[in-house]
């Protein structure tokens, strides 16, 4: 549908940039990083401040709370549109070390509102519909996103100048490094890992086609892959992986 048409295109949202939290009363859900979101809105619109941006409209101080109203505004297919919403956030209180007053709110609570404002254009829709309780859902947006970020570091390098007969082994590197952070990243792993899987695809995102990997690094995610995609032995299942000792010693604390 033609309304859809921009909720689809933000709807999903990539794991690493999200966080599982627990708050007191046994609540629990899923943060997404507000930076993100704004990186997300900065793709679909524009550049902040000409594309899309926002407005404090009015804040309060209620009861230990800061109260933002925030009106959110974008164009798209040249239309401006606005949302408004409020955030809030906790300003005085106490804690087990005492009273505090945290100096941050009132940016907090703008964040707060801001991000619930693209909430509604359908950014981060998987998160707040519930869909990262979806095990299997969150394991494939995983490998989908590592997968689109070898696809951007591919083509950020062929971009680039070409390498010498001296300068490929980096440039092939950095591809099998690509490559192995997406296999692994879709397939079930261990807590360490995974730790160590979601760290090198965060790098991997955040470096571009510039991040390469260590001889141990390669050597511990061809390790990985190899043993995940092996067919499990007579004798029983395959031992759960463990760091080996060249990792700690290229100083890879995992």
């Amino acid at each position: 549908m033609e309304n859809l048409k921009l909720w689809e295109t933000v709807v999903k949202t990539d794991p690493a940039a999200t966080k599982q939290f627990t708050k007191g009363g046994g609540f629990s859900g899923t943060a997404i990083k507000p930076y993100w979101l704004i990186k997300r809105a900065t793709e679909t619109f524009g550049v902040c401040g000409i594309g899309w941006g926002w407005t404090e409209l009015e804040n309060q101080f209620i009861a230990g709370i800061w109260c933002s109203k925030v009106q959110l505004w974008y164009i798209h297919n040249n239309q401006r549109g606005t949302i408004e919403q409020w955030g809030q956030t906790v300003m005085e209180g106490t804690n087990k070390n005492g009273r505090f007053v945290d100096e941050e709110a009132p940016k907090k609570a703008v964040t707060d509102a801001v991000t619930k404002c693209l909430s509604y254009l359908g950014f981060a829709g998987d998160v707040h519909m519930g869909m990262f309780d979806d095990s299997k859902y969150v394991s494939g947006l995983k490998k989908e996103f590592a997968e689109q970020a070898v696809a951007e570091t591919s083509e950020q390098s062929s971009k680039g100048a070409t390498p010498s007969k001296d300068e490929g082994a980096p440039t092939q590197v950095a591809t099998e490094f690509g490559q192995l952070v997406a296999e692994a990243n879709g397939m079930h792993l261990n807590d360490k890992e995974r730790k160590f899987v979601n760290d090198q695809h965060e790098r991997l995102r955040s470096q571009g086609a510039k991040a390469t990997a260590s001889p141990a690094q390669l050597k511990w995610l061809r390790e990985i892959v190899a043993r995940k995609t092996a067919k499990p032995a007579a004798s029983g299942p395959t031992a759960a992986s463990e760091p080996p000792a060249h990792i700690i010693e290229d100083g890879i604390p995992y």
